[in-house]
């Protein structure tokens, strides 16, 4: 019984520096995503890579760079679309 008066205070500082250590790096900085540490795998890295290294060029004007880069991203061009409206910021234009 003569450590019971100790027991409250380390179990006190326990939970305070789990605490603080919880608080002090976002979830997506820890295991398993580790974002600032881990290469990027996804679709835009390897264009990025591709195009680095020469292997992806955007000839021509803006319609067959825009075409390129959804063939070179595996998007349809059919799924994509352009919207007016009147309330449009380019309604001015």
């Amino acid at each position: 019984m003569a450590h019971r008066p100790l027991l409250l205070p380390l179990l006190g500082l326990v939970v305070a520096t789990a605490s603080l250590t919880a608080q002090g790096v976002p979830d997506y900085e820890q295991a398993p995503v580790s974002y600032s540490t881990t290469a990027p795998a996804d679709a835009l890295a390897r264009l990025r890579e591709r195009m680095a290294s020469g292997a992806l060029a955007f000839p021509g004007g803006e319609r067959e760079a825009l075409r390129t880069l959804l063939e070179a991203l595996e998007v349809p061009v059919g799924t994509q679309t352009l919207v007016f409206s009147k309330t449009s910021l380019q309604r001015a234009r």
